[in-house]
């Protein structure tokens, strides 16, 4: 789900900016969905992994959301728009964890935990098709930075393979320190392409300004909660 997760967030974010937010805002809560039956009804394991790599793609909606409200709404609209997202994100964070206890409980089977999900897809699918504006200003000029997109994903996976292979056979190991080397040229392969690409996926001289500095070091923190929890809950149970 992370591996998922921190290849298309960026990839989708992007491709929203160039083809309408709307278009991959629906994309995305469809391949959501459709992650979720799979790992409702999924027979063996590796096709469970399947479902669970289709559910990574959820977490993009937040960027795509951000840039429905940038490209439609006025600006104090538009900060309103972000914090009820922020705030949302936290209290659906909280409830939802604890629903899946009672579910769980209940049934005695995760696949109705799953299952909870669609209850939310499937009205947020319709909602999306019938009252979200599509962006006025689409950049139907820019193109898909798909090197740049290569490089990250590689650079991203290797890094998470290196950290979740590590503890288990051990940090000195040909395949995770094979792992990391790769992560780190794939990363500075990125970062090449990205300050010599007209249209970049990721602009590096917004990424570096002191004003998002704040932002980064927040979301960091957001991420370190949400996900660090859920590694937790997972080994507990």
């Amino acid at each position: 789900f992370l591996l998922s997760v921190g290849v298309t967030c960026p990839i989708l974010s992007r491709l929203g900016d160039i083809h309408g937010h709307k278009k991959l805002t629906l994309l995305t809560l469809i391949i959501t969905a459709v992650g979720v039956v799979i790992s409702i009804f999924a027979p063996t394991y590796p096709l469970f992994l399947v479902g669970r790599v289709c559910l990574g793609f959820c977490p993009a909606i937040t960027p795509l959301s951000v840039g429905v409200f940038r490209n439609s709404l006025p600006e104090r609209s538009t900060r309103f728009g972000i914090g009820a997202i922020a705030g949302s994100m936290t209290a659906g964070s909280a409830t939802g964890m604890i629903t899946a206890g009672y579910i769980f409980n209940a049934t005695h089977s995760f696949a109705w935990v799953f299952a909870s999900w669609l209850i939310l897809l499937i009205p947020s699918v319709i909602v999306v098709a019938l009252e979200v504006p599509e962006s006025p200003s689409l950049m139907i000029k820019n193109r898909m930075d798909w090197p740049g997109a290569a490089a990250l994903a590689i650079g991203v996976s290797s890094l998470l393979f290196g950290l979740a292979w590590g503890p288990r056979v051990g940090w000195g190991q040909p395949t995770v320190i094979v792992a990391v080397l790769l992560s780190a040229a794939a990363i500075l392969g990125w970062c090449l392409i990205e300050s010599r690409t007209a249209r970049p996926m990721v602009d590096l001289r917004m990424l570096t300004s002191r004003a998002a500095r704040p932002f980064y070091i927040s979301s960091f923190l957001w991420g370190a909660a949400v996900y660090g929890s859920q590694t937790t809950f997972v080994l507990f149970m």
